[in-house]
């Protein structure tokens, strides 16, 4: 394989040779070849990372092949060029939405991955980005990470805020000033980061925000339509889908029984549990882990209180609706727009960081008890 003369293509606006292209039969294209005009540099893509780059030579792998199909909503010109290489995490559309101009692929035709095709002379062609740019004022993503690796961060950079609890980040990410980056000390696991960001930037926040962590790819295959369409979700969305795909838990079964498949692309899964944690039937998946939670807490928790319900109390959250059934999002991946945040003071997020940091340093317990209130807390 011949490394890439270039890295990541830094222009929304590039002349390319795509031979045989006709405007006649745009319904009809084959996957194309797509050369740039200057020593006919080869557009493609990596295995893993959402990374478009120019390589010399055509390798043969169908990563250099792209097709080129009109947008039907806005008709021909405008199209998608989705490369016809399958990736891990489906992302195959070329988009350019961030500010810098740089090319990355992204997993669904939306009006962040919108070109123009316009012919120049005999078979080159001038490829122009004409999508959406991100805003940060409308969409926040708030990454928890210890020390994964971010790099699918990357074509959402200029809307990513990481709070870094672990080792420094790689060369790319702190040399990057899109990325907004904040370290934490390494206390309260995900829920302590969430909960900072609310109450730090309580009159500042997004009219969306959207919580993940540093690898949500484990827990949710397609996280990243999720993200893409953040437009099209609920006042408080669940994007969670089980607590790990390589241990298959929750098996398959149960998860494709229950999962919810939203037109955009996104899956998630949202259980019921009781004011105990218990599982509400048919939600029983055997959690053994949960199950020793609830064991522990029942030994010193007054008997005339719930699990959830303590926990809210020392919390001084106001419990103002049932907590018979609670919807929970595996894993805390969810969005949540600016009103729902708002709908409390502030100083009722620090009441949930304070209860949540009260017996260990990490949550102990008490981390796994938020992540299951999450919905509870937002939803109206």
């Amino acid at each position: 394989m011949t490394w890439p003369r270039y890295n990541t293509l830094d222009q929304s606006r590039i002349v390319v040779r795509i031979p045989g292209f006709s405007f006649s039969r745009p319904s009809s294209l084959p996957p194309l070849c797509i050369q740039r005009c200057d020593n006919d540099l080869y557009l493609s893509c990596r295995e893993v990372e959402n990374i478009v780059e120019f390589y010399d030579t055509d390798e043969k792998s169908g990563r250099q092949r792209w097709l080129i199909e009109p947008d039907t909503n806005l008709g021909f010109p405008f199209t998608t060029i989705c490369c016809a290489f399958k990736r891990w995490n489906k992302s195959q559309f070329l988009g350019c939405p961030n500010k810098n101009g740089m090319v990355h692929l992204y997993a669904s035709k939306t009006r962040f991955t919108r070109w123009r095709i316009l012919p120049c002379h005999d078979d080159m062609f001038c490829l122009a980005y004409v999508g959406d740019k991100w805003d940060r004022s409308q969409v926040e993503l708030v990454i928890a990470r210890y020390k994964e690796n971010l790099e699918w961060i990357l074509p959402y950079q200029d809307i990513a805020i990481v709070y870094n609890k672990g080792e420094p980040l790689p060369r790319v990410f702190s040399n990057n000033s899109s990325i907004v980056k904040k370290p934490l000390r390494n206390i309260g696991r995900e829920g302590h980061t969430y909960l900072y960001h609310m109450i730090r930037n309580y009159n500042c926040l997004a009219s969306r925000t959207i919580f993940l962590q540093g690898s949500p790819f484990e827990h949710n295959h397609s996280i990243l339509s999720g993200i893409e369409n953040y437009d099209q979700h609920t006042e408080v969305q669940s994007m969670g889908l089980r607590y790990l795909q390589s241990r298959q838990l929750p098996p398959d079964d149960f998860v494709n029984r229950f999962k919810t498949v939203t037109p955009y692309g996104l899956e998630f899964l949202v259980m019921e549990l009781s004011e105990d944690l218990d599982e509400i039937p048919p939600y029983n998946i055997n959690d053994q882990g949960m199950i020793e939670i609830i064991q522990r807490r029942k030994q010193w928790i007054p008997p005339s209180e719930s699990i959830f319900g303590y926990f809210l109390n020392r919390s001084k959250f106001p419990i103002q609706k049932s907590l018979d059934v609670v919807r929970f999002s595996m894993c805390g991946l969810f969005s949540v727009s600016r009103i729902n945040i708002q709908q409390y003071p502030v100083e009722v997020y620090e009441g949930l960081m304070q209860e949540l940091l009260s017996q260990d340093s990490q949550g102990g317990d008490n981390g796994y008890i938020l992540e299951r209130l999450w919905l509870y807390i937002f939803e109206n």
